[in-house]
């Protein structure tokens, strides 16, 4: 029984020098001998690349490119953007299954996304170390400016003291005029130091606001401002408003034209302010308290 020209139980056959056949081969089939002969061309030529036929794996090519990017990434040359557009563009053109790609897709995503986290970590770090130095070294240059100024407005004074001395014993007629513009200074000093105290007062109110809901008859008043007379919740409320400005009250009241005629205008800063009217004062203005005295007086025989 012989196959491809081979006789079992016997040797093969000599190979012949010119051409290589074998002999008593009806198909003329040829062996290889194992020698390079020259025509293993096409096998070098069509020699698949790492991994290209293997299903799930990426050639060597491939990796290394998606690798680059991930290095330009991570050392800002590359923005996230078009690192995930060029590592997609390398997985679409891989020889490999579709789940491959997908899987591989999903791994340098989430790669970029830590590379990301890390960075927007550094960074936040970066800033709260430049910006407690940056505070430190505020405070520093700030208390030199206060020094600096301290500094000189302690040596500004002494000096214009030392030339407006000069002024004067040089220039006896400018006393006057010196007088009055220290005079003129001290006006505004006491302006300042009277609006200082003036928010000094009202920063006081603030903080010392009274709260009227811990009252202990808060909750009876509540309830009378709900069920009570309409005219003296009324009243309540005019109370309120004229209290925001008792002064702006009473020169509105003296200026309108349907004031009651007559009335004592001293009466009306009681009223404002809620406080008891003196109807003496006021009914004797209003009307005669006495008798009027009479005038006789004649015209002829009338009398």
């Amino acid at each position: 029984m012989s196959l491809y020209g081979y006789q079992f139980g016997s040797e093969p056959p000599a190979e012949e020098p010119d051409d290589g056949n074998v002999p008593g081969n009806s198909n003329e089939d040829t062996i290889p001998t194992g020698e390079d002969d020259g025509n293993d061309e096409d096998d070098s030529e069509e020699e698949t690349p790492i991994g290209a036929n293997e299903p799930g794996v990426f050639a060597h090519e491939v990796l290394d490119e998606i690798e680059e990017i991930i290095e330009s990434f991570r050392d800002g040359s590359m923005s996230k953007g078009v690192a995930t557009f060029n590592i997609i563009e390398c997985i679409d053109g891989a020889d490999t299954t579709p789940v491959a790609r997908h899987t591989a897709l999903d791994y340098y995503v989430d790669t970029l996304d830590r590379i990301q986290k890390q960075l927007d970590q550094q960074n936040k770090r970066a800033r709260a170390v430049t910006d407690a130095w940056g505070r430190r070294g505020d405070g520093r240059s700030d208390r030199t400016g206060q020094t600096d100024l301290s500094s000189r407005w302690s040596d500004g004074p002494s000096r214009s003291s030392q030339q407006s001395s000069r002024r004067r014993n040089t220039n006896p007629g400018n006393s006057k005029f010196d007088d009055k513009l220290s005079s003129f200074g001290s006006q505004f000093d006491c302006t300042d130091s009277e609006r200082r105290e003036r928010s000094d007062r009202e920063k006081g109110r603030r903080t010392e606001k009274l709260d009227v809901t811990r009252l202990p008859w808060h909750g009876r008043e509540t309830l009378d401002q709900e069920l009570g007379n309409p005219s003296c919740i009324r009243t309540r409320k005019l109370l309120e408003l004229f209290g925001r400005d008792y002064a702006e009250v009473k020169r509105q009241i003296e200026l309108s034209g349907t004031a009651p005629v007559g009335f004592p205008f001293d009466q009306w800063d009681n009223i404002i302010r809620c406080k008891a009217v003196n109807l003496d004062v006021i009914l004797s203005s209003l009307h005669h308290v006495g008798a009027p005295k009479e005038n006789v007086g004649r015209i002829g025989h009338t009398e």
